[in-house]
């Protein structure tokens, strides 16, 4: 099959923008076939974790479109994994995979950071092109042709540059984007790398009731003061 001019792919969208109805692909999309809402338990028997960190998201308007952050707090951790050896996405390398989870509030409406009470919220592949920029042209090309024909439209107009995304939506609220960025080497030099995150518009959802339920935690203690 001919390859789509990403410059031309860009117009099309662009115009298509303005005359067609909101495009969405007919099934839910998922990260690696995993449902959202998915316990860390469950998900982390799949994925070796390298690190873990704190995760204090910004919400799906600032993660998928670039909008301003939403201040939820530390209600979640990240974890950092990989593939298998010899395992590509799309016909890549991928540099890093990372696996977001929210708290979740119990019976009572407490926010147990606890792992037993967290799920999956947030996926994305890292893709590294170092200094490459002909490889990583070349790539955001050919991953914009493949999602398009997987997904259909782009959601979104995404503008030129670096930090732009693309959206795709899928049934149910599901969503899938890419983000490129440039970045420096402390030793001089430029790198170059694609992320392409997964997620679904009910995260808002589960990030707004951990918020809840930590405002009401730090309400609980200092009460009186």
């Amino acid at each position: 099959m001919k390859k789509i001019p990403f410059a031309v792919l860009f117009i099309l969208v662009c115009l298509c923008g303005f005359v067609t109805a909101e495009a969405v692909y007919e099934k839910p999309i998922l990260f690696r076939e995993i449902e959202w809402g998915t316990s860390y338990n469950e998900v982390v028997e799949m994925y070796q974790n390298k690190n873990e960190s704190e995760w204090e998201p910004g919400g799906i308007d600032a993660i998928f479109y670039g909008g301003e952050a939403a201040h939820y707090g530390k209600v979640g951790f990240r974890i950092r994994s990989g593939l298998p050896q010899g395992v590509t996405v799309a016909g890549y390398d991928v540099r890093d995979i990372y696996l977001n989870f929210v708290y979740t509030p119990d019976e009572t409406g407490r926010l147990i950071k606890d792992k037993d009470h967290a799920v999956l919220c947030l996926a994305e592949y890292e893709f590294d092109f170092e200094s490459k920029k002909e490889s990583y042209d070349a790539a955001l090309e050919d991953l914009t042709n493949k999602l398009t024909l997987l997904y259909g439209d782009i959601d979104n107009q995404p503008s030129s540059g670096y930090g732009t995304r693309a959206v795709w939506k899928g049934a149910e609220g599901t969503l899938v984007s890419w983000n490129c960025r440039k970045g420096y080497y402390l030793n001089g030099g430029n790198y170059y790398r694609i992320n392409i995150n997964y997620s679904f518009e009910g995260m808002e959802t589960l990030l707004q009731d951990a918020k809840k339920a930590l405002d009401m935690e730090f309400s609980f203690i200092t009460d009186g003061l």
